[in-house]
């Protein structure tokens, strides 16, 4: 992510937050992460507005996001918490996300892996998927995590994993 934000001119603003997202998901603090991540995706938000290409806007959406959740799912799995495990279970950001890669321009979609990433977003999608009242547990994150990684390898190739 950081090669491709420097790429498009957020790379020192990505960078920034990408330590602070770290350090805040690995003391587990779920709310501080959140404020960040919320900055974080205005200033890259921003910067793609402004270059007028959605297909590249979703995508890096696409990839800041099952970076922050495989962040997130880690230190939650080195440090189990229910309440802090349910925060991460929201099922329609990969609905969401699946949805956007069956409305990427033919052209841009043939050079990705959107088969397999629509694959493993529906898999996320249902390890989210929790019945009313149930919490997650442990496997549960850890089949998050492991899917969250799966993600990230697709996208950006064998090596990047965290």
């Amino acid at each position: 992510l950081t090669r491709f934000g420097k790429a498009i001119g957020v790379g020192e603003k990505m960078n920034s937050h990408s330590a602070s997202l770290l350090e805040h998901a690995e003391k587990g603090q779920l709310e501080e992460f959140k404020r960040i991540l919320a900055s974080t995706q205005g200033d890259v938000n921003a910067e793609l507005a402004a270059m007028r290409d959605p297909d590249l806007a979703h995508l890096l959406a696409l990839g800041g996001w099952v970076r922050a959740l495989e962040a997130a799912a880690a230190a939650i799995e080195n440090k189990f918490n229910a309440e802090q495990a349910a925060a991460v279970f929201y099922p329609d950001a990969p609905a969401y996300f699946d949805e956007m890669l069956g409305c990427l321009n033919p052209k841009t979609a043939s050079k990705i892996r959107v088969k397999e990433m629509s694959e493993q977003l529906q898999k996320l999608r249902d390890i989210m998927t929790l019945p009313e009242g149930q919490q997650p547990d442990l496997d549960k994150v850890k089949a998050l995590h492991a899917t969250a990684t799966r993600i990230s390898t697709l996208a950006v190739g064998e090596g990047h994993e965290h």
